[in-house]
């Protein structure tokens, strides 16, 4: 007679049914899977779900989040799991009278961090709307609101100066490893009045493995972008930021990061300030991300290519600068580079860079690539070889309102009387390196 066996889920090592219970979806989703109530079946359930539930948590703008903040923070048990901080700064505003007293608490909750030794995951979540004007008031007595430039500065600098007290006091605790920033203000901290350069956030990259930025510009909502164009593209901050990008997150980070992505809102990489990759060398880095960078020179591309260790690129809403209309602007802002174009009339500039020519680029240069995105909100998603975005070269007029155009609505016409079809020209070289390089990758 065959005895039968009975197995219990409670026969499970403890190590596996703690590896079962984190392949389930993560914090984002946990409300899809009751972590919470596992903890109340049993003392070993508890032992084993408790460093899955509380991984991850949460700081708002809300009187309610506070109190559960300190309501945690004040449990050891419980402070030994949190290895992820989320900083939310979206939601929840609270009356200008009351921002002087969200300060204080904001400030006594962010001074806990310094109790997390296990720490090592920071996000920051910031509203996509920003306001430069009365910046001052943020940085000292009171901000006019959280969508003000001196709210950011603020929030930064004393999440800055937790951190830094926190390596002093408890020199066991581990180092930040990820941190991502959502609708940084593209402004360089340093440059504002009023402002310490040791609490700048960007400190932390000399420890990174993992960085994120998303950054954003002045003023900037969907409506008025696309409705009134690049308004601040011709102010000073806006032009000094993409050195602060470099000198200040990118350089002090390149030994050992091995993810990084900066996306924009708008277009960035060519004007009104130009990103000067050379010397970037990031050796161990495996995954890059870029949105909406503007190619402007057939070197521009090259810091990319120089990633040899390489084996995931996202390329979303990438174009090549095809067309210029400066209007003066390249002439006030000296760090704009022209080599590669050619004068076509007045203030009239074309630049003859193709996606051919980078695909083959990437192809040969890259050769651990194994993962390639090539797309755009407006094109195909996901990639298929052959099968390509007419949104990936884009013209620059800069009148009384700056503008992108993609000619998106066009099919890839640029639809200036001076300018041609970019994407249509070019679509059968760009086609055929496009499906040679994602065959390729494939194969790897």
């Amino acid at each position: 007679m065959t005895s039968i066996t009975t197995f219990r889920i409670h026969d499970l090592p403890v190590e596996v049914l703690s590896l079962i219970l984190g392949s389930f979806p993560g914090e984002e989703s946990r409300h899809e899977f009751p972590f919470f109530e596992l903890r109340l079946v049993c003392r070993l359930w508890n032992k084993i779900a408790s460093p899955h539930v509380f991984r991850t948590v949460q700081l708002g703008r809300g009187r309610r989040t506070f109190q559960r903040w300190r309501r945690l923070l004040s449990r050891k048990r419980i402070r030994k799991h949190i290895q992820h901080v989320r900083i939310d700064c979206q939601n929840e505003y609270p009356p200008y009278h009351e921002i002087v007293k969200w300060k204080w608490h904001f400030a006594r909750a962010i001074d806990r961090l310094k109790d997390l030794e296990q720490l090592n995951e920071l996000s920051i979540h910031f509203e996509k709307s920003c306001d430069l004007e009365g910046w001052r008031e943020g940085v000292t007595s009171n901000f006019r609101s959280f969508f003000a430039t001196g709210a950011r500065i603020w929030i930064l600098s004393k999440l800055a100066a937790a951190l830094k007290e926190r390596a002093v006091k408890v020199p066991n605790c581990r180092p930040v490893r990820s941190l991502t920033i959502y609708n940084l203000q593209n402004f360089p901290a340093w440059n504002m009045g009023g402002f310490d350069e040791s609490t700048d956030i960007s400190f932390l990259a000399h420890s990174l493995r993992e960085l994120d930025l998303t950054f954003v510009s002045e003023n900037y909502t969907e409506i008025d972008f696309y409705d009134h164009g690049d308004w601040d593209l011709g102010k000073v901050k806006r032009c000094q930021f993409t050195p602060y990008l470099r000198h200040n997150w990118l350089v002090p980070a390149m030994d050992y990061l091995t993810s990084l992505s900066i996306s924009s809102v708008e277009r960035w990489g060519a004007i009104p300030s130009y990103f000067n990759g050379k010397g970037l060398e990031f050796p161990q880095l495996r995954s890059l991300a870029l949105a909406n960078f503007v190619i402007g020179h057939h070197d521009h591309f090259d810091w990319v290519l120089r990633q040899k260790s390489l084996r995931s690129l996202y390329l979303l809403d990438n174009a090549i600068l095809s067309y210029i209309f400066h209007d003066g602007i390249i002439k006030k802002q000296a760090n704009i580079p022209i080599h590669d174009w050619i004068m076509l009339g007045d203030s009239q500039y074309y630049f003859p860079g193709t996606w051919e020519a980078l695909f083959d680029r990437i192809s040969e240069e890259l050769p651990r690539l194994n993962d390639f995105w090539f797309c755009s909100d407006a094109g195909v998603y996901p990639p298929q070889p052959g099968k390509l975005c007419h949104v990936r070269y884009i013209s620059f007029h800069s009148c009384e309102r700056p503008i992108w155009n993609t000619g998106a609505r066009t099919d890839g016409d640029l639809e200036w009387d001076w300018t041609t079809n970019r994407a249509k020209k070019t679509f059968r070289g760009d086609a055929r390196a496009y499906e040679s390089l994602l065959q390729k990758v494939i194969k790897r």
